[in-house]
């Protein structure tokens, strides 16, 4: 099977998922390695990849007998029978199987993603137990061993044209989605793997999903459940980043909130800390000033006044990052008196005179230059002293 294409990856022996970090990345065909993990005691599961070869997990054969499924489309394939009485087949891929997305599911009701799911097709990145793997231990599910139909001597490529309709008809959706740029950045100095060190987690797999990016963990730090083999968006344990902040949730515990994580992260160990760091760009206001002066963002056209020249305009482009950003600031806004003037209340429209001189405190004699300025407050603090 590995010549023909086909991935795998090692597992646990007797499990029926990989716990290996980025397992869909790690999946080869290399036949060395698949006998170094064997050899190793490894047991071992097929991850479907495009280009190479897709799987058909058909989970309830009852039930899709009764929606008009016909098992004669699985005639030429190479299956395989599972312990819980289902079926998994092999195909090699093609133009229209690639064109296809990651995952198509058909529900015992369509439209009800809660309900059972009866067939999964997975063209990337799904897993299933590897042919003749035995499965013993595995949280509700019954031990047994994959048990193939035929010895292997190749398999049909693509989809039969029947039951390509039939999935189009019963499936929740066989369009593929183009996958967009996701609208924020993490901070260049975050770091993944220091994040999950902190919250008592090991990465399993991460990727985006739509407008969010979700890192599936190893399995949790609470209630210990493993993530399982499931794709990245029904994963059971992950963290969610869409922007803001950060989301944990494990459906196996029932935690769904980051909150919650942290209180019991708390209570499992006082000296905790949640992490504090930036983790986007937006979080770093100096980073974010920089990338905009760098893109050309920076360049604003101003008037500035000037307290001792006659008023001009300044149209020279002025970075942002020499720009004190005060959120609080009103348009109005005077800036505060230092010096001679602290606590004279001047009136701000008639402060300069014509020539763009100082007028005298309180409006008491003829304009003064700074020079007068501060010698006629100097003698006035002397007299007040009785120097003078």
């Amino acid at each position: 099977m590995a010549e023909a294409g086909f991935c795998f990856v090692a597992c646990d022996a007797g499990m029926t998922s990989s716990r290996i970090p980025h397992w869909q990345e790690v999946a080869t065909s290399s036949k060395t390695m698949i006998d170094a993990w064997l050899s190793q005691g490894f047991s071992l599961v097929a991850v479907a990849k495009r280009d190479n070869g897709f799987l058909l997990d058909l989970d309830d054969t009852d039930a899709l007998l009764e929606k008009g499924f016909n098992p004669k489309w699985l005639s030429g394939y190479f299956a395989v029978d599972t312990p819980s009485g289902g079926v998994h087949v092999y195909g090699l891929s093609d133009v229209k199987t690639d064109a296809l997305p990651n995952l198509v599911v058909v529900h015992a009701t369509k439209g009800d993603k809660k309900s059972k799911k009866i067939l999964e097709l997975k063209i990337a990145v799904g897993s299933v137990a590897a042919p003749t793997a035995e499965r013993k231990g595995v949280e509700n599910k019954c031990d047994g061993v994959y048990k193939p139909r035929k010895l292997w001597a190749g398999t049909k490529a693509g989809l039969r044209p029947e039951l390509l309709e039939w999935l189009k008809q019963h499936a929740e959706s066989v369009e593929t989605k183009t996958q967009t740029k996701l609208p924020w950045d993490f901070h260049p100095d975050f770091e993944m793997a220091d994040f999950l060190e902190n919250e008592g987690c090991v990465e399993l797999t991460s990727g985006d999903v739509d407008e969010t990016f979700h890192v599936a963990v190893q399995e949790c730090p609470h209630c210990g459940h493993a993530s399982g083999n499931s794709t990245l968006r029904a994963a059971r344990v992950k963290f969610i980043f869409a922007g803001k902040s950060y989301g944990f949730k494990c459906h196996a515990c029932g935690v769904e909130s980051r909150e919650k994580h942290k209180e019991l992260m708390q209570e499992k160990d006082p000296s905790y800390e949640c992490w504090s760091e930036p983790i986007y760009t937006h979080d770093d206001m100096e980073l974010m000033t920089k990338k905009m002066d760098k893109e050309g963002l920076g360049g604003l056209a101003i008037e500035e006044i000037d307290p001792v020249e006659p008023l001009k305009k300044v149209t020279a482009p002025i970075a942002l990052s020499k720009l004190v950003i005060n959120p609080s600031a009103r348009r109005n806004h005077k800036p505060p008196r230092k010096g001679a003037e602290r606590g004279r209340r001047l009136n701000w429209k008639t402060r300069h005179d014509s020539h763009g001189r100082r007028n005298a405190p309180r409006g008491l004699g003829p304009a003064l230059c700074r020079g007068e300025r501060e010698t006629r407050s100097n003698r006035r603090t002397l007299r007040k002293r009785g120097l003078g």
